[in-house]
């Protein structure tokens, strides 16, 4: 009986180290997969163009780096033009950049950054003289 109990602790015992085990190399897979590539702040990039459109630069950036752009074709469609020249930069700065001239968002998964409408604010808040004012059939005191 008691070689019987001793058996059965040593056979948990190996079991659960086992299972230790495998948990252990399951959280190591997990925690590698998390893991991304370059960040944004570290790909330098150099575009020089005039007079050019939103496509172009994309293209241009893709030519240059890993990354891919997936936009809609209705947002590049405005038809405004504007002049990049960046030499050695990294590429943050052109995509803010590129933000605040086209009105564009963007959001990188992995090596792929999508592009779509800058939002707009929905409630633009007025502050003028200790009152804040909200615009949207409404008025409010701040006291």
């Amino acid at each position: 009986m008691k070689t019987d109990i001793l058996k059965l602790l040593m056979f948990v015992s190996k079991q659960s180290f086992y299972i230790f085990i495998i948990q252990l190399i399951g959280m190591q897979l997990l925690f590698a997969a998390g893991i991304s590539g370059q960040h944004l702040k570290k790909v330098k990039v150099t575009i020089v163009l005039e007079d050019a459109g939103l496509p172009e630069i994309f293209d241009q950036i893709e030519a240059k780096t890993v990354f891919v752009f997936a936009y809609d074709r209705t947002i590049t469609g405005t038809g405004k033009k504007m002049d990049v020249n960046f030499t050695e930069k990294p590429l943050v700065e052109v995509l803010r950049y590129l933000s605040k001239e086209a009105q564009v968002a963007f959001r990188r998964v992995n090596n792929t950054i999508s592009v779509t409408k800058q939002p707009k604010a929905a409630h633009p808040i007025k502050q003028n003289q200790g009152r804040m004012t909200l615009y949207r059939n409404a008025l409010l005191q701040a006291r």
